[in-house]
């Protein structure tokens, strides 16, 4: 592990998760939809990514839908603590109920970005279930 953190070249990795994200997110909005909505738009100088997350109608349907056509897609959070009351935070539930993520990893290539816009785009168009 220590090797490969040696060998890795940070700032590429950044730049590739930023070009990442922000390709995906241009294929992913060419016009407006309901159903569909970056939760950061706009990324902040020097922030590097982890994930594109999505508001969606449902995350965990959406999601099982990407994953048979090959997108790791994942709902954020996709159970609640026991304790956690939804009444008690109505937006905080809203968020948790509608979230997804998609990678954005300096592995991926534009070919690979656009074939997850066009699945998301497919599956949204299909009602996100399977």
């Amino acid at each position: 592990t220590k090797s490969v953190l040696a060998k890795t070249d940070w700032q590429k990795v950044v730049e590739s998760r930023r070009a990442n994200y922000h390709q995906l997110l241009d294929l992913l909005s060419p016009a407006p939809r309901n159903d569909l909505e970056a939760l950061l738009p706009v990324l902040p100088e020097g922030l590097c990514p982890w994930a594109l997350p999505l508001r969606v109608r449902d995350p965990l349907s959406l999601s099982a839908a990407l994953k048979i056509k090959g997108v790791g897609a994942w709902p954020v959070w996709a159970y609640f603590h026991p304790r956690f009351d939804p009444g008690a935070m109505p937006e905080a539930t809203d968020l948790k109920r509608s979230i997804m993520a998609l990678p954005i990893h300096q592995d991926l290539n534009p070919d690979d970005c656009r074939h997850m816009a066009q699945e998301v785009l497919s599956a949204l168009d299909k009602g996100g279930r399977l």
